[in-house]
């Protein structure tokens, strides 16, 4: 693999200029003309570049093998800055670029078409940078660049682990708490998962919720996971072997991309150029199951005006197992928590009875009993026995992705040129479900077991079916596809550098999932479910089937329901039992089902311009102006769901925008004065302009300002700021989503705002919104006794939602003292006030007399103006604060056994806190379960000597506590909390590449000493946070790469 495929991350400052400014394709003769004093004494050459930049005023980017170069080099004259480069990169293979006024790129000579060297630079690859439009590095920005190389070394092998591995980030939604569904704050907008989610993860910065962090490809947008109504891209779909690099910025970009990226953004460039080919084998041991082989092929091939790329990978992982990792119940205790075995499901069946007013349960039949003959006086609920039904035998699933990436280049002209990247991924996973169960599910006195006389809800668990055969396993296999096209043309105007790029991207993103399960619905889903009026005339509302078309009452037999409701004991259903004694038909009522999901599409048009303006003493004007048009369409295709705001299955959202950029270098080299080496002021701007014509006319219009200073009062001393406003409008189903009513426990509510007085406490309780008094789904029924509506919780679009809007600071230094070479630190603060956070708020855990204040939570009567509703939907909530401090210290240095880089990089993050609602308490999220922690960061060693070199990391996140909120029984809110200890691993990794060989074999160690996971008690059961822990345990692996001529 070529040099200039891996770019030094300790140069980061010439990186990124490099990244803002390859597409330049006009050199000052001048840089070459001028002649300075150049003192550079004998030093690796990648030091000695470094060295040779601050002396002569320029950048100089630098391909990352070079760090790893033995050849030293010294320079002591007067020479032209080309002059300078001919002498230090004599015989090293390597060739430069001057992109611009003050900037030298510099790559390996077989980067070339062909493979030969020379002046021919046209195929430098083009780099994007994250944050800003310029062809000039925004000093400002605090962006930090991790290179393929760099993840390679530390023994990472997918983007989940990448992403998990930032200090800045919080994995809340990952392949382990995808599958349970554990996190409720990972979406911070989510009141409720609404879609299986198995198998997919996405990145959270800061903890601010993963629909604040904006991840792209090269610099572009692509489309979201459907799953969790558009709030985030699966990380699983970005193919992690077509990567380059890594460009992640800890700060708002609202300026530059628009909605979403308030907590940050995360930006991966994919390979572009490369000639020959290379093939990767991947092998992967962990202690916990989870072992993943990898295949990846790599193809790079030229042409005279052009050149093109194609990587194809190909990943087998297996499940992790709970067995392995030593997890065998849920009773807790032994851990020093507590018994979170289940008693709501059971086998006998649990049984509860309709006392006139509401369903008590009575208890369940003896262990044993088979439940062909008993009475009601023969159940007791000294009969339940704790079960572990919740415990799955996978601790995450079971996966096979492919993936697919290639990229086109060419060029027309000296001026035109083209580039098209294409990429598509498909990602199944198959896991493991629990033992089917049935809760509170009606079971009519006409069933054959139901000895009673009278009409029972049964919850019941399958268990002993599944051991005898009678059902099989239950498993679920889901789905998702991701692809992606990008392309346009980049012309050179020959005039002040500008240059001018029409851009055109398409993707699309879909997920679907299929299992066996049985067909719950009392009407077996032929026909519709009406609990409404007094059919037999005895004055009491009856369960009627109706057909769909006639709306004639008719017979269902099909689903489970056929078997409940049977009379005849060859058919029946027995869920009273101990399943010894069961329906001969219940497999055959056991169904393939096949869901497939909503459908994501996004495509962008946009234009960009960038050039210089005209000279200041301290340096030349840039300027970047440019206009975008963006669809995003979720299309819910046949998906059955409850009506949509407007009646539309298929809302679209455009979003036309304009932005413009510019620095201003204040002050330069050529204007320097003592305490001000150099000042830029970076100014950004963009307007935003989004609509929803389906369904509901809603729309918001945005501007979002950014400034950026950045100040040099010494050689060795960079001090940077940032203020922008963040941005992030409701999508598509934060608006136009369903109605839905929800069956929830029973909670005393009273509303101190009733306008007759009355404040009576009421329940919580059914009902269908749709209509009277009746709660209906898939389970059966619940009847009320009453025409007086109980309070229903209910989920309702909100047509007035506002966007969301913050407010970023960032302040931060960059140190590189010349008393000490090769030590680098870098510190930046950050806050956020963030306003109108789109959220769901719990009705459990905040007072009613607080929540009630908030337009449009509470529903009520239009005419008697009673509370007759609650909303458990999204609403713009309230406020939340953020300070945190990242910070990152690297020393390179050498010895007589070989060079070494030492570093430390983490984030402090001393503030996280909501206010849901004026008037209630902040609540802190940091160093808490659902948010970041307080520390988090890891330490690492380095050593490079001729061909090999070794990593070994400390990775480190603090205690945290366990936090869990209730209101007591005068309405406060109580929180209870249980302190979760630290967690420390490490990682040791091995590494040899012979470039004359073209060989590279890669071995190592994650979790080196196989740390014991943190306990935490109450996590549904689960005695550890797969937010914090890889649920493999250590993993042992071995990466044999070979590259090739072709």
């Amino acid at each position: 693999m070529g040099l200039s495929k891996k770019l030094f991350r300790a140069n980061r400052i010439a990186l990124a200029v490099a990244a803002a400014s390859v597409m330049a394709s006009t050199f000052n003769a001048s840089a070459e003309l001028e002649r300075v004093k150049f003192e550079l004494k004998k030093s690796d050459l990648s030091k000695a570049l470094m060295a040779m930049s601050e002396q002569a005023g320029v950048q100089i980017a630098i391909p990352g093998d070079l760090k790893n170069s033995t050849v030293k080099v010294e320079l002591s004259g007067e020479y032209t800055v080309a002059e300078a480069l001919d002498v230090l990169l004599s015989g090293t293979g390597l060739k430069y670029r001057f992109a611009s006024d003050d900037l030298i790129l510099i790559a390996s000579a077989d980067q070339g078409n062909d493979g030969s060297s020379g002046d021919d630079d046209e195929n430098i690859e083009e780099i994007v940078v994250t944050g800003t439009s310029l062809k000039k590095q925004d000093l400002s920005a605090p962006v930090t660049i991790y290179t393929k190389e760099e993840m390679e070394r530390r023994g990472i092998s997918s983007v989940e682990d990448f992403v998990r591995s930032l200090s800045g980030n919080q994995s809340s939604i990952n392949d382990a708490t995808s599958l349970n569904i554990e996190n409720p704050e990972g979406l911070s907008t989510q009141p409720n998962l609404t879609y299986n989610i198995q198998g997919e993860s996405a990145a959270n910065l800061r903890g601010m919720g993963a629909e604040s962090t904006l991840v792209l490809v090269n610099g572009r947008r692509i489309p979201k996971s459907p799953t969790v109504d558009n709030s985030y891209v699966d990380l699983n779909g970005i193919p992690f072997d077509a990567i380059d690099r890594v460009e992640v910025l800890m700060d708002a970009a609202s300026a530059k991309y628009g909605s979403d990226a308030v907590g940050g953004v995360i930006n991966f460039i994919l390979k572009k150029e490369f000639v020959g080919a290379t093939t990767k084998f991947r092998v992967e041991d962990s202690k916990n199951g989870g072992d993943k082989y990898t295949l990846s092929q790599t193809l790079g091939f030229g042409w005279e005006t052009g050149s093109g790329l194609l990587t194809l990978t190909k990943d087998e992982v297996k499940p992790t197992l709970t067995k392995k990792a030593d997890w065998t119940t849920m009773d807790l205790r032994e851990w020093g928590g507590t018994d979170q075995r289940l008693t709501i499901y059971g086998q006998p069946g649990i049984v509860s009875r309709f006392d006139g007013t509401r369903w008590v349960r009575v208890g369940s039949l003896p262990e044993g009993d088979d439940g062909t003959d008993f009475t009601v006086d023969d159940l007791s609920l000294d009969n339940l026995v704790p079960t572990d039904l919740r415990l799955r035998k996978t601790l995450s699933s079971e996966r096979d992705r492919e993936a697919i990436y290639l990229s086109l280049n060419n060029d027309f002209s000296d001026s035109l040129t083209s580039y098209f990247n294409a990429s598509y991924s498909k990602n199944t996973t198959v896991a493991e479900k629990t033992t089917p169960l049935l809760s509170s599910y009606y079971v009519p006195e006409s069933n054959y077991y139901n000895n009673t006389g009278e009409d029972l809800r049964v919850s019941y668990a399958m268990d002993n079916e599944v051991a005898a055969g009678l059902l099989p396993q239950t498993t679920g296999v889901a789905e998702s596809n991701m692809f992606n096209l990008s392309g346009g043309l980049s012309y050179d105007l020959g005039v002040n550098d500008w240059t001018v790029d029409l851009n055109l991207s398409y993707g699309q993103s879909k997920f679907s999932s299929d299992q066996y399960r049985f067909n719950t619905d009392r009407c077996g889903g032929v026909a519709r479910f009406d609990f409404s009026q007094d059919v037999d005339g005895d004055g009491d509302r009856d369960v009627v089937c109706r057909d769909f078309e006639t709306n004639e009452i008719v017979e269902v037999t099909d689903g489970l329901w056929g078997l409940i409701a049977s009379s005849d004991p060859d058919v029946a259903f027995n869920p009273f039992g101990d399943g010894s004694v069961q329906s001969s038909q219940l497999q055959s009522r056991y169904e393939y089902f096949s869901a497939a999901g909503p459908v994501n599409t996004e495509y962008t048009v946009g234009v960009d311009a960038e050039g210089e303006l005209f000279d200041l003493p301290g340096g030349t004007i840039r300027m970047a102006v440019g206009a975008e048009h963006r669809v995003v369409t979720q299309d819910y295709q046949t998906q059955s769901r409850a009506a949509f705001t407007g009646g539309e299955l298929k809302p679209q959202q455009y979003i036309d925008s304009m932005y413009v950029e510019t620095s201003i270098p204040l002050f330069g080299k050529d204007n320097a004065i003592p305490g001000i080496q150099s000042l830029e002021l970076n100014l950004q701007a963009r307007y935003n302009d989004y609509n929803i014509p389906d369904g509901a006319t809603q729309s918001y219009s945005n501007t979002t300002p950014r400034i950026g200073l950045s100040w040099k009062p010494h050689e060795d001393v960079v001090i940077r700021g940032t203020w922008t406003e963040g941005f992030r409008a409701p999508s598509n189903t934060e608006i136009i989503g369903p109605n839905q009513a929800s069956f929830v426990s029973a909670r005393p509510v009273f509303d101190p705002y009733d306008p007759s007085g009355n404040t009576t406490l009421r329940f919580v309780r059914l009902i269908n919104w749709n209509g009277p008094v009746w709660f209906s789904n898939t389970s059966g029924f619940f009847p009320s006794v009453t025409d007086d509506p109980e309070l229903a919780v209910v989920t309702i679009p909100t047509l007035e939602m506002k966007p969301e809007t913050s407010d970023n600071y960032t302040f931060g230094v960059d140190w590189s003292p010349a008393f000490l070479e090769g030590l680098e630190l870098k510190a930046t603060y950050t806050r956020v006030d963030y306003e109108n956070r789109i959220a769901a708020l719990n009705y459990f855990s905040y007072p009613m007399d607080v929540l009630l204040n908030i337009p449009g939570y509470g529903l009520r009567d239009p005419d008697t103006g009673r509370l007759i509703g609650i909303r458990s939907g999204l609403i713009n909530a309230g406020e939340r604060k953020l300070e945190a401090v990242d910070f990152d210290v690297t020393y390179d240095f050498e010895t007589s056994v070989g060079n070494f880089r030492a570093g430390l990089t983490g984030t402090y993050t001393g503030t996280l806190e909501d206010a849901p609602v004026p008037g209630l308490q902040t609540l802190s999220r940091n160093g808490a379960q659902y948010g970041p922690d307080f520390w988090k960061g890891r330490a690492f060693l380095e050593w490079y000597d001729g061909d090999f070199s070794a990593t070994f990391t400390t990775n480190y996140s603090s205690s945290y506590e366990n936090v869990a909120r209730s209101l007591n029984s005068s309405g406060d809110l109580v929180e209870t909390t249980e302190p979760v200890e630290h967690y420390t691993t490490f990682d040791l990794t091995g590494r040899y590449s012979n470039a004359e060989s073209g060989w590279t074999v890669l071995a190592g160690v994650r979790n080196l000493t196989d740390t014991d996971f943190p306990f935490i008690n109450g996590n549904n059961g689960r005695p550890w946070d797969f937010q914090r822990v890889d649920a493999r345990g250590r993993v042992m692996y071995m990466e044999f790469k070979k590259a090739f001529d072709l």
